[in-house]
Parts: C-alpha cells; sequence; structure tokens
C-alpha cells in the first residue's frame, strides 16, 4: 500500500482495495467548499485531528449508505490556499497545517492530501467550540475533557521549562545561572540567549552514537545548519565555525568557542557560544551576547538577529540529528533570553532605519515555546515564526524581519481585522 499516496495511481489503487477507510487518523472529503457554512466545516475538520495528528484527502466522494469512496477529482485552482487560510483565520488559534496537491490526468484537477500535524495548542475551537475526533467522526469536547487536556499541555509546557533550565543551568558565566550571586566569577555583562529542542517521544540513549562514537558529527551538523541561513542571519547567529572545539561532558557532547579560564573577558562574552547534544537527543544553544548594557547615553540593545538565526539553526541541527538517529516524531522547542528589560532593538538602532523612539522591552526575561514535526524541520520558517515573532514585535522590528526574509512571510489576518 502506498500510503499517504503520492500519485492519483496511488488514490485509485487505496480505493479500489478499499484500504481507504476514516478513522481517528483519516478523513475524507469531496471538496473545500466556498460557502461560509462549508468552510466552518472543513475547518472542524482540521480542529478535529490537532489533539493527536491526522489527514484530511480532499476529492474523493463518500457513499454513506453503502461505506464506499470513489475518486472525484477536483478543481485544484488555490485549494492549497483556501485550506491555509482556514486554519489560520477560522480555527483558533491558528493551526499550522500541510496541504499537498496530487495532480489526476485531467489538467488542472486532483486530489489533496492535508497533514495535520499534533498541536501544541490543542484543543483548538471553530465557532467558540473546542473539537476533537472521534472514531469515524469529529465531535464536540465536553468540559471536563478540554480541562484535562488543558492541563496535559501544562504537563508538556513544564518539561520543555525544565529542559530550558537545565541548559541555562550550563551556562558557563556562573553569574548567569538561576538564583546565582550576580557578583559570581566570572561576571555576565550581557543578557543571555537559550534555545532547547528536546525529542516529543522521550527515548533514553537516544544519541548515545552522537556522545560516544560519532563526536565530529556535531561540525558537520552546526556547517549543515549555518549553510540554511541566509547572509543576514548567518552574521548573527554563527560564531563556532573557527576557534571552537569539541568538549566531551558526562551526559553531553559539546561544540563551544569558550576557553576554560573564561576570566571578565566581555569580547569572549559578546561572541559567545556552545552547541549542545544530551544522550536523549535533546540540543542546546547558548549564546551569550544576546542583550547589551547601556552605555553612558545609549540604551541597551537586543541582538535581533541572533534571536532569529538562533532559532532558525536550532532547528536545523534539529534536523540533522533526527536524520542521523531514525527519530521522525515531532520535537518540543522552547526559548529564554535574560536581561531584556529596558533594551531596544539593534536593527532598529541601525541609520534611518526607524524614525521616532524605539521601543523598549518592558520585562526582564522572555520564554516562548512550541512544537515542531519533521515537515516544519525541513522548511522552518513558520516555526522559528512563531517562536520570534512575540518578542521581536514588542521591540518593533519584526516587519525587518518579514522585509528582509521572505520566507518568514505574513500570515493572512484573522476575519475581522
Amino acid at each position: 500500500m502506498n500510503w499517504p499516496p503520492q500519485t492519483e495511481a496511488d488514490v485509485l489503487a487505496a480505493l479500489e482495495r478499499g484500504d481507504v477507510v476514516e478513522s481517528s487518523q483519516l478523513d475524507v472529503k469531496l471538496l473545500v467548499g466556498s460557502s461560509d457554512g462549508e468552510r466552518r466545516g472543513t475547518a472542524k475538520d482540521l480542529a478535529s485531528f490537532a489533539i493527536d495528528g491526522g489527514a484530511l484527502l480532499i476529492g474523493v466522494r463518500e457513499d454513506k449508505a453503502n461505506r464506499k469512496f470513489t475518486a472525484e477529482p477536483i478543481d485544484l485552482n488555490d485549494v492549497v490556499e483556501r485550506i491555509e487560510l482556514i486554519a489560520a483565520t477560522l480555527v483558533e488559534p491558528s493551526l499550522p497545517v500541510h496541504p499537498r496537491e496530487i495532480p489526476s490526468e485531467k489538467d488542472g484537477f486532483g486530489y489533496v492530501w492535508v497533514d495535520i500535524p499534533e498541536s501544541p495548542d490543542a484543543p483548538h475551537m471553530v465557532d467558540k467550540r473546542y473539537y476533537g475526533r472521534g472514531e469515524r467522526t469529529n465531535r464536540k469536547l465536553g468540559d471536563a475533557e478540554v480541562i484535562r487536556l488543558h492541563r496535559a499541555r501544562g504537563s508538556e509546557l513544564e518539561l520543555s521549562r525544565a529542559a530550558l533550565d537545565a541548559l541555562h543551568n550550563q551556562d558557563r558565566y556562573l553569574s548567569a545561572r538561576p538564583g546565582a550571586d550576580p557578583h559570581a566569577e566570572p561576571v555576565a555583562e550581557h543578557g543571555h540567549l537559550y534555545l532547547v529542542a528536546t525529542p516529543h517521544r522521550r527515548i533514553p540513549g537516544l544519541a548515545d552514537d552522537l556522545l560516544w562514537e560519532s563526536q565530529e558529527k556535531l561540525r558537520a551538523f552546526d556547517q549543515a545548519s549555518d549553510a540554511a541561513l541566509n547572509d543576514l542571519l548567518r552574521n548573527w547567529a554563527s560564531h563556532l565555525a573557527t576557534n571552537s572545539q569539541l568538549v566531551q561532558r558526562s551526559t553531553a557532547i559539546s561544540l563551544t568557542n569558550f576557553r576554560e579560564d573564561l576570566g571578565n573577558d566581555r569580547f569572549m562574552e559578546q561572541y559567545g557560544m556552545e552547541l549542545r547534544i544530551e544522550a536523549d537527543g535533546t540540543i542546546g544553544l547558548i549564546y551569550t551576547g544576546f542583550s547589551d548594557a547601556a552605555d553612558g547615553e545609549q540604551p541597551g540593545v537586543i541582538q535581533d538577529g541572533t534571536l532569529v538565526g538562533g532559532a532558525w539553526k536550532l532547528l536545523g541541527v534539529a534536523r540533522s540529528v533526527a536524520q542521523h538517529v531514525g527519530y521522525t516524531g515531532s520535537w518540543d522547542i522552547a526559548l529564554r533570553a535574560t536581561h531584556l528589560q529596558g533594551r531596544q532593538s539593534s536593527v532598529l538602532d541601525a541609520p534611518r532605519r526607524h524614525r521616532g523612539p524605539n521601543p523598549a522591552f518592558d520585562q526582564p526575561e522572555h520564554e516562548q515555546f512550541t512544537r515542531v514535526d519533521w515537515r516544519e524541520l525541513e522548511r522552518p520558517a513558520p516555526a522559528v515564526r512563531r517562536l520570534t515573532r512575540p518578542l521581536l514585535r514588542a521591540v518593533g522590528s519584526w516587519k525587518v524581519f518579514e522585509e528582509h526574509v521572505p520566507e518568514l512571510g505574513a500570515m493572512p489576518p484573522r476575519e475581522g481585522t
């Protein structure tokens, strides 16, 4: 069985054999629909799969009485765009989906396969009601089930926060660690950025090979992730190409540009970086020059590009690790930035970039969490957007990155906005 289908022949063969059966992981539809009611019906289909993941196959007619399905290719014009718009505007909160056209022999017609990954924001609402997937159909969720799901998501969030705490506690600047003496040596002068990617399916020893037999792979992963960055982001986020060394830890392997004796070297902190892989596959990135303190009459600044480039780089390393160890599950991604209060965008600080006063961040720290599946590791821009836009909008520089990194692209606006 060729599934999920890649060609019309795959679709027709599966229908002929009776392999297409609606279930808790698959639904079939004849059309996306253009009327308001039909579009909202599609939105409910999408939202219902967001809890555990699933797929839609569009372009198949169902004979409910006889439980039979027949192919009926649809006009593919704008269908993918309409699906993405429905997921972005009618599902609350917006739901990332991955529609893919399957052309038929009839020119301009075919089928659409829509992957709906497990969502970290599930359950999702349509028309102010939460939806989940039953054995064959969508179903409205009761209050008790919604509360249970939110509690479960909260537990997963705490696991991501624990991974962040563990990375934060590995900071080479003792004074930057949580609860540390701010006067400890070496003293941190800058705000630091911590990014962590954890395999959602915990597998002890998943990356043991990288720690003990294939340590040099970490350099190759670093180089591949740099190659995926455009020139603008590479200048901000790539500090390990030279003067870096592999360091064996008790439960991790690190690629770092830090010397063992840091002293109070402000230049080293400005460009300090460490990439870590733990035995369970958890990946950590530390940037120690993410924000600068105020200097005389100049306000402190945030290195915006390090945030975007670092998030992009982390997902690139996760892609390489996943391919190396054969992990095909999703990843929980988290970031934390410190010493932000009063800092402004370094991008807007550039000459002629911005008119008027630049907004300053009003909190000492910032955290952000999301989940990505293997498709977003291949095309990480949407996940990078989710991770970085909240902070960069707060300091006024997000539109600059939309302009200079087109892949980040603007999502369609919500209806009524």
